[in-house]
């Protein structure tokens, strides 16, 4: 049985490495550089200073596609107890069509962790470093916490539940609902499992309990209860003649403001009202004032800029169709926001400039990514034959799944080494080992490489329980009809991944339809 060696311990032992994440932890509001880092290596980088600091930390990457990606390398380097996923779509796609009750689960539980001062990495995209939160004040409140033994009015029960975004229902069956018989509240939370059940005696909460979705009989006690808002915006009755003239006033002859003012009495398209945050609340504030002291990592910088630009763009030909006028302080550039952030590391694959940015130290630690071989071993094993002189690393999650790899090697007669410490790695050798948060790169100062089966057997990594607190309530697709290309969804064995549509194969003389799905790094499943 051989013993499983932590990634993380082994990249800490370079000196260079050492080196970088010692200059972060002494040194205070800079900005560094990295260049020529491989994207698992920023990731390894990130997850060590949280480690080393115990400090918030935002990974930025471009779209929600790769924060996905990323949410998932997290997970595994660090566990799911230690990151959080901040996701925000598109600004106009989140302005039309609601928002994805996944992404709003994966905020509400990132800001509870931000109001508990739970230090995390926090992962986000362009869209969500951008994104404007309310108050502190008012994101604590919009959190409903209930205890037993506590005193409360079931009408007042009902109406924060309304206001957070709730819909009243005659049976609660399906999430974000509630319902009211007699002196008792039914509720599905956003943030729970299964539905809950407040039974009271006169005006106090007698019993908490889990109620069977399927029987509505009530099951486990609990002695209190957290209920997460639908949407991160939430207004008092009591505002909305105030909000209604502050919208007509600022957006006098705009049908779009008109039709949000009708939806505001029914707390209907909650979304749609993040245009008017600054109107519901005045002391709102972007999600990297809310997080203290955090220490941002921008994953190819550049990337996110060139992301911003097409994104300002785009606001401001939708503003102009819906009669706005676009307020430059509420969408704030990335070079403003990144002066909120208590440090900037700026990660790049690459040695190349960031226009505009003064930098105090910039490292050049001179590693890449490693080929993706997607279970074409033959390939790999050529490779490593031809650069024997280079020391490897590979690894497999379980001892099952690297005796399969041993097995491989002495079919070729490579020679290689089982190691279970990082200090016994030989160099200029071929050693395998088991790591269940190893993930692939190429060390050129040290001629190292390590490679995983993320990179020569995604196909074999199961990963259908570790991010179930995200997606447990997705929709499960029946037909293929009700996917459009461009669609995010969840394969039960390899996550998160892009809808490409449809594709027809040829295989042994046959024609058939496959759906094709795209995930990180362009690598495609069909």
């Amino acid at each position: 049985m051989v013993s499983e060696m932590n990634i993380l311990e082994l990249i800490k032992e370079s000196k260079k490495i050492k080196d970088l994440i010692n200059y972060i932890k002494t040194t205070d509001k800079e900005n560094i550089y990295i260049g020529n880092c491989a994207v698992n290596v920023s990731k390894m980088l990130a997850a060590l200073t949280y480690i080393e600091t115990n400090r918030f930390v935002v990974y930025t990457c471009t779209d929600t596609f790769d924060a996905s990606k990323a949410f998932e390398v997290f997970v595994d380097l660090l566990g799911t107890d230690y990151v959080s996923f901040f996701p925000v779509e598109e600004f106009i796609s989140t302005d039309l069509v609601a928002s994805s009750s996944e992404f709003k689960l994966a905020r509400m539980l990132t800001i509870s962790n931000i109001i508990k001062n739970k230090p995390q990495v926090i992962v986000t995209n362009t869209d969500g470093l951008l994104k404007n939160v309310m108050s502190t004040e008012a994101l604590k409140e919009a959190i409903l916490s209930y205890k037993v033994n506590e005193i409360h009015e079931i009408d007042d029960i009902v109406e924060d539940l309304i206001i957070r975004g709730y819909k009243k229902v005659a049976i609660t069956s399906e999430l974000g609902t509630f319902s009211v018989r007699g002196s008792i509240i039914d509720i599905y939370p956003i943030n729970e499992e299964e539905p809950i059940r407040l039974n009271f005696f006169d005006n106090e909460i007698e019993t908490i309990k889990k109620i069977n979705i399927e029987t509505q009989i009530s099951k486990e006690s609990l002695k209190e209860i957290d209920i997460f808002p639908i949407y991160e915006i939430y207004y008092k009755k009591e505002n909305i003649t105030k909000i209604k003239e502050k919208i007509i006033s600022k957006y006098p002859n705009s049908d779009k403001a008109k039709q949000i003012i009708e939806n505001l009495d029914d707390y209907k398209n909650l979304e749609q009202l993040y245009i008017h945050l600054s109107e519901i609340d005045e002391n709102y504030q972007n999600i990297l004032s809310f997080i203290p002291n955090p220490i941002c990592f921008y994953e190819n910088f550049n990337e996110l800029v060139d992301y911003e630009t097409k994104r300002f763009n785009e606001i401001s030909a939708y503003f102009l169709e819906i009669k706005y006028k676009m307020d430059n302080n509420f969408f704030k550039t990335l070079n403003e926001i990144k002066e909120l952030a208590s440090y900037n590391v700026f990660t790049s694959s690459f040695l190349s400039s960031l226009n505009g940015i003064y930098l105090n130290k910039l490292f050049d630690i001179k590693t890449s990514n490693v080929i993706e071989y997607n279970n074409n071993l033959k390939v790999m094993f050529d490779d490593i034959e031809l650069n024997q002189d280079k020391t490897y690393l590979i690894t497999h999650i379980d001892n099952a799944k690297l005796e399969y790899i041993e097995e491989l090697l002495e079919t070729r007669n490579i020679h290689y080494y089982i190691v279970e410490e990082i200090n016994k790695i030989r160099k200029g050798k071929i050693n395998v080992c088991i790591s269940e948060n190893a993930y692939g790169f190429v060390d050129y100062d040290e001629g190292f490489q390590v490679i995983t089966p993320n990179e020569y057997a995604p196909s074999k990594i199961a990963r259908n329980n570790k991010y179930q607190k995200y997606y447990k309530h997705t929709t499960k697709i029946y037909n293929k009809d009700e996917l459009n290309p461009g669609d995010y969804i969840v394969h039960q064995d390899y996550g998160i991944g892009k809808y490409l549509g449809i594709k027809t194969i040829e295989l042994r003389g046959f024609k058939k339809d496959y759906l094709s799905l795209q995930y990180a790094n362009d690598s495609k499943i069909n």
